[in-house]
């Protein structure tokens, strides 16, 4: 019986088996041969996860990572910024003559 690799539930024949890239582990070398150089390596690899986990993982990666989301927040942002600017330029302009 196969077993969630995040979070250790069991999986069994009636749930889907979702694979996802998880991170597994770290790595780090240092050489000092030659001024003394270091690696620093993150692992990532593919398991099986349950739904939940899967459900998280996805929602981690695909909210702010594309460009088209960071785009949209960035415009949305700016254009709340120029809303707020524009109400307080019009309260200056109309009541503090």
């Amino acid at each position: 019986m196969a077993s969630c690799y995040r979070c250790g539930k069991p999986i069994t024949g009636s749930e889907l088996r979702q694979r996802r890239q998880v991170y597994v582990g770290e790595s780090f070398w240092t050489l000092y041969a030659r001024r003394r150089q270091r690696s620093h390596r993150t692992h990532y690899g593919m398991r099986i996860v349950c739904a939940a986990c899967a459900a998280k993982l996805d929602w981690g990666r695909g909210v702010y990572r594309s460009p088209e989301a960071r785009l949209k927040w960035l415009l949305t942002v700016l254009g709340l910024l120029l809303l707020v600017l524009t109400g307080l330029w019009l309260v200056q302009r109309l009541w503090l003559r």
